[in-house]
């Protein structure tokens, strides 16, 4: 799932801290990552299949396999893709956003491998939400959930029992960019360390 880039329509918490301009340049960074390194899922041994908001942005121009989201709230949203997804005869499916800057194709085949013998599969993230879910079957894990706040994973735990993956983080606010950076530019890896000027001065 994706949003197209716009400047004031992407990373609001991180604009808050940074600058629209800053939060969009930071998303535009974080979306090409995920399309390089979704851009060959096939060989990955699995399909790729992006699905961006709104709905009449020229996101095709970005990657050839995607279509809309459907309409409603975030639940609603996840829940309408994974049901046309198992529809479509997709026996396991995996989504995951652009937040997660750890995010790779090694991952995604970790919990396709999980989902072989499990309902449910999650990668948790450090603020109480998550960065991936992957179905054997189509379980709602979506309506009546506490969407961007830090008790989605403990209530999806209650909803439904699921193999966890290491966590990981996303980047939502200008702490969250702040970390990152700083342990990139430790390790030495320099394009992303040039956001660093965008980072708050600690």
């Amino acid at each position: 799932m994706a949003r197209y880039p716009a400047r004031g329509k992407v990373k609001t918490r991180l604009a808050a801290g940074i600058g629209k301009a800053a939060a969009l340049r930071v998303y535009r960074r974080l979306l090409d990552q995920h399309l390089r390194e979704f851009a060959r899922g096939a060989a990955a041994g699995f399909d790729v299949e992006w699905r961006f908001t709104p709905a009449r942005a020229p996101f095709r121009r970005l990657a050839r396999n995607s279509k809309p989201q459907p309409t409603g709230d975030l639940g609603d949203r996840m829940g309408a893709i994974f049901a046309d997804s198992f529809g479509r005869g997709y026996r396991r499916v995996v989504m995951i956003g652009t937040d997660a800057p750890m995010m790779n194709r090694a991952t995604v085949r970790q919990a396709f491998r999980h989902l072989r013998t499990k309902r449910a599969v999650f990668q948790p993230t450090d603020d109480g939400g998550y960065a991936l879910i992957g179905l054997a079957e189509m379980i709602d894990v979506f309506s009546g959930m506490p969407w961007s706040s830090s008790r989605l994973m403990s209530e999806t735990r209650k909803r439904v029992p699921g193999v966890e993956l290491p966590g990981t983080f996303d980047i939502d606010t200008a702490g969250d960019l702040a970390r990152f950076v700083t342990a990139r530019h430790a390790r030495g890896r320099s394009a992303w360390s040039a956001l660093r000027r965008w980072c708050p001065s600690r």
